[in-house]
């Protein structure tokens, strides 16, 4: 029972396109948009075909849509009567009470969640560090988080999904925040007295704790011209053995002209003959190397990605990299050599290992009821990715199941560490659920493999080669077998040689070693998705403590999508193309095409075996 076993393959077609994506963390406290590895035998059995080019199209970075403000929190009525705020200083924003002033009250909340980005160098186009360049701005400020445009911070909690864990750093206002903005502005926007100023949060922290391995290309790179480029540049390690990442840095060598960079690996050291003498190729879509995988990523304001101390991304001895930048370039020559910085784990193998793999983009149905769902736009002969044109509210959803083996291997009880959606232009919310299987039920029921069982004993008994027989007269009852079932079954047979003993371990219940987990929960919802503010979010709480998902267990996911001129994305992309009217999207690597990815960054812990 060799040869025939195998017979589940997850249905997918799955592309990162993390060009926003994953870099994303303007906001000071962004903590890195934390990435790990795919590893050959890292469980949730998704094969990467990584897509850079979504960011490829839009620069710019300070705007989210401002036309869908449905749950944005209004903070007018702190200045007509509503019930107001306590500031920094104790100001109590309501009628008839002091002024917030800048230094006593809104300078904190900038140095919170506003100056990551809005500062000299920085992604936003203005500064918020002064006085000086705030105050012109004060209008424009307090509409912004009113509105909820600003700060970008795309995961909320909702009445139909509040995640079990809050995320770490979040950097959203709370409405005693926006009141104080507001009453402010309204206020003429006085500054205050500097000396009465707290002291400012901790600085960011651009730098990992600890540099092992650094890297950058051969040459500085010159880009020039108003086209965006896409260029990959190799890069050699020297590893000589294994080794775990706990720590990944990226540092542009032109901010100006940096529009992200993605670290990939490449297993096969592929990349140097691409680039030749020159040392680069050009490399729209992806690094173009097999068996490659995401390990880092950077985009404007966005800090080192650093794992616990005992987790880490697993790199094979040999591995090299390919670093994959997206030049913005603003017409004179501009030169760049952009630098990666690796921290390595202390101690070789750590407890934890750290998986960031991406599920979606199904363009169909599969089996074991996964892949793409169908939807009220379907054509008529069943299931298919289409977004019509002038559709304001089009959804698409999609399962994945975690399968029991991937690549031979029993998967593992994976907790998830990181969290993101991914869309494209037309993307407006993204809703992602996990289902558990119950984790005291046995892999088969005795109904399952009763039938398998007879069949053996009938035809199979004194057989010489059974998967052969197998095939010959049971391929019914084998195939038949629900996929974990079979998928159980087919493993044990397979590395124990004894069908009897297969049988008795899938009719048992398995187990596990994470704590009891609920029946199903919500883990995200991005009710104002916006493709130009995109990173990880991680959750807020001990490893331990992370939802699990195990093998049975499903993750379940709905994009919507806006193709109407009302989203200003489109009227852009339209512009873009020379169209003046939407018109139907297809699923796609390109920005102008559209995705549906989750993005899962987990922490497992490897088999003693393996």
């Amino acid at each position: 029972m060799r040869h025939r076993l195998n017979l589940r393959q997850a249905a997918w077609a799955s592309a990162v396109g993390l060009v926003a994506a994953l870099a994303m963390g303007c906001e000071s406290s962004s903590d890195a948009d934390q990435t790990g590895t795919d590893s050959a035998d890292g469980g949730l059995d998704a094969t990467d075909a990584t897509d850079a080019t979504d960011g490829a199209s839009d620069g710019t970075a300070d705007g989210t849509d401002a036309t869908d403000s449905s749950d944005a929190t209004d903070a007018s009525d702190a200045t007509d009567g509503g019930d107001g705020s306590d500031g920094a200083d104790g100001v109590d924003a309501s009628d008839g009470a002091p002024v917030p002033t800048f230094h006593g009250d809104v300078e904190p909340i900038l140095q919170k969640s506003c100056s990551g980005c809005h500062s000299p160098g920085s992604v936003a186009p203005f500064a918020l560090e002064s006085y000086a360049e705030t105050k012109p701005l004060a209008g424009l400020i307090a509409e912004a988080v009113k509105r909820g445009e600003m700060p970008p911070w795309g995961l909320k909690s909702t009445e139909t999904c509040e995640p079990r864990h809050a995320f770490r750093e979040d950097i959203t206002l709370t409405p005693a925040e926006i009141a104080i903005l507001d009453a402010w502005a309204a206020g003429g926007a006085p500054e205050g007295d500097a000396t009465t100023a707290g002291e400012p949060p901790a600085p960011l922290t651009l730098t990992l704790p600890r540099v092992d391995i650094s890297l950058q290309a051969k040459t500085p790179y010159v880009t020039a011209g108003k086209e965006d480029e896409l260029v990959c540049f190799p890069l050699d390690p020297g590893l000589a053995s294994d080794v775990w990442v706990q720590g990944v840095r990226v540092s542009p060598g032109n901010p100006k002209v940096a529009h992200h960079a993605l670290l990939f690996t490449d297993p096969k050291g592929q990349g140097a003959a691409l680039a030749g003498e020159k040392g680069y190729y050009p490399c729209f879509g992806s690094a173009n190397v097999d068996e490659s995988s995401l390990l880092g990523v950077w985009a404007p304001g966005g800090r080192p990605m650093v794992l616990p101390d005992n987790a880490g991304a697993p790199l094979a001895a040999s591995t090299k990299f390919v670093l994959q930048m997206h030049y913005h370039p603003l017409g004179d020559p501009q030169s760049d050599q952009t630098k990666v910085e690796l921290m390595l784990t202390e101690g070789g193998q750590p407890e934890w290992e750290s998986l960031t793999v991406l599920l979606g983009n199904f363009e169909g149905p599969g089996g074991n009821g996964d892949g793409l769902l169908p939807g009220s736009n379907d054509p008529g002969d069943g299931p298919a990715f289409v977004v019509p044109a002038n559709a304001p509210a089009h959804k698409e959803s999609m399962r994945f199941t975690s399968p029991l083996v991937v690549d031979g291997a029993l998967n593992y009880e994976h907790r998830l560490y990181a969290v993101a959606p991914h869309m494209h232009y037309l993307g407006k919310n993204m809703v992602a659920r996990v289902e558990r299987r119950d984790a005291t039920a046995p892999y088969c029921a005795l109904s399952d493999v009763t039938p398998l069982i007879g069949c053996l004993q009938k035809y199979c008994s004194d057989a010489e080669d059974l998967a052969a027989c197998v095939d010959q007269n049971c391929g019914a009852e084998y195939g038949g077998m629900p996929v974990l079932c079979n998928e159980c079954v087919t493993y044990e047979a397979t590395t124990s040689g004894d069908p009897e003993a297969a049988f008795g371990k899938c009719l048992s219940p398995p187990t596990y070693t994470a704590p009891e987990q609920p029946s199903g929960e919500c883990l995200f919802e991005a009710p104002h998705y916006d493709f130009n503010w995109q990173r990880l979010y991680q959750y807020d709480a001990p490893i331990e403590e992370l939802p699990v998902v195990r093998p049975g267990d499903v993750l379940a996911f709905e994009c919507t999508y806006d193709n109407t001129l009302q989203n200003a994305a489109v009227a852009e992309a339209l512009q873009y193309m020379g169209l003046d009217a939407p018109i139907g999207v297809l699923l796609g690597e390109t920005t102008l095409d559209e995705m549906c990815l989750l993005v899962v960054q987990t922490l497992y812990k490897p088999h003693p075996a393996q």
